[in-house]
Protein backbone atom coordinates (compact mmCIF):
# COMPACT_ATOMS: atom_id res chain seq x y z
CA UNK A 1 0.00 0.00 0.00
CA UNK A 2 2.86 2.37 0.82
CA UNK A 3 4.42 1.96 -2.65
CA UNK A 4 1.11 2.84 -4.35
CA UNK A 5 0.82 6.00 -2.27
CA UNK A 6 4.42 6.98 -3.03
CA UNK A 7 3.88 6.32 -6.73
CA UNK A 8 0.73 8.48 -6.73
CA UNK A 9 2.50 11.37 -5.01
CA UNK A 10 5.47 11.12 -7.39
CA UNK A 11 3.15 11.16 -10.43
CA UNK A 12 1.31 14.21 -9.09
CA UNK A 13 4.56 16.09 -8.50
CA UNK A 14 5.84 15.34 -12.00
CA UNK A 15 2.68 16.63 -13.69
CA UNK A 16 2.10 19.70 -11.51
CA UNK A 17 4.49 22.62 -12.01
CA UNK A 18 5.91 23.95 -8.75
CA UNK A 19 4.30 27.20 -7.62
CA UNK A 20 6.63 30.18 -7.58
CA UNK A 21 8.98 29.06 -10.32
CA UNK A 22 9.16 31.36 -13.36
CA UNK A 23 7.62 30.34 -16.63
CA UNK A 24 10.43 29.87 -19.12
CA UNK A 25 9.63 31.44 -22.49
CA UNK A 26 11.46 31.52 -25.76
CA UNK A 27 14.06 34.24 -26.35
CA UNK A 28 12.48 37.66 -27.00
CA UNK A 29 12.67 38.62 -30.67
CA UNK A 30 11.26 41.42 -32.79
CA UNK A 31 7.54 40.71 -33.30
CA UNK A 32 4.24 42.57 -33.67
CA UNK A 33 2.66 43.99 -30.52
CA UNK A 34 -0.21 41.48 -30.95
CA UNK A 35 2.26 38.62 -30.41
CA UNK A 36 3.64 40.09 -27.17
CA UNK A 37 0.18 40.90 -25.78
CA UNK A 38 -1.41 37.51 -26.65
CA UNK A 39 -2.68 35.43 -23.73
CA UNK A 40 -0.04 33.02 -22.45
CA UNK A 41 2.88 34.69 -24.25
CA UNK A 42 6.23 34.88 -22.48
CA UNK A 43 9.80 35.41 -23.58
CA UNK A 44 13.13 35.95 -21.89
CA UNK A 45 16.29 38.01 -22.16
CA UNK A 46 19.34 36.79 -20.23
CA UNK A 47 17.24 34.72 -17.83
CA UNK A 48 14.65 37.44 -17.16
CA UNK A 49 11.17 36.31 -18.23
CA UNK A 50 8.60 38.79 -19.54
CA UNK A 51 4.90 37.89 -19.64
CA UNK A 52 1.41 39.35 -19.21
CA UNK A 53 2.37 42.35 -21.35
CA UNK A 54 -0.28 45.04 -21.72
CA UNK A 55 -0.12 48.03 -24.07
CA UNK A 56 -2.42 51.00 -23.55
CA UNK A 57 -2.48 53.83 -26.05
CA UNK A 58 -4.00 57.19 -25.20
CA UNK A 59 -4.84 59.72 -27.90
CA UNK A 60 -6.45 63.13 -27.80
CA UNK A 61 -7.63 65.75 -30.27
CA UNK A 62 -8.50 63.17 -32.91
CA UNK A 63 -5.06 61.57 -32.87
CA UNK A 64 -4.35 58.00 -33.83
CA UNK A 65 -1.83 55.34 -32.93
CA UNK A 66 -0.37 52.66 -35.13
CA UNK A 67 1.38 49.93 -33.19
CA UNK A 68 4.42 48.43 -34.87
CA UNK A 69 6.80 45.79 -33.49
CA UNK A 70 8.39 45.28 -30.14
CA UNK A 71 12.13 45.02 -30.62
CA UNK A 72 14.00 43.76 -27.57
CA UNK A 73 17.24 45.51 -26.72
CA UNK A 74 19.90 43.91 -24.58
CA UNK A 75 22.10 46.78 -23.38
CA UNK A 76 25.76 46.30 -22.70
CA UNK A 77 26.48 45.24 -19.12
CA UNK A 78 26.58 48.22 -16.78
CA UNK A 79 25.38 50.63 -19.49
CA UNK A 80 22.30 51.34 -17.39
CA UNK A 81 24.21 51.66 -14.13
CA UNK A 82 24.10 54.95 -12.39
CA UNK A 83 27.10 56.85 -11.08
Amino acid sequence: MKSRCTLGVAAALMTTPPVGLPAWGAPCVSAPVAVYTAAGFSCNVDGVTFSNIVVNATVSNGGSVTLGNFTPVNPRPMSLACC
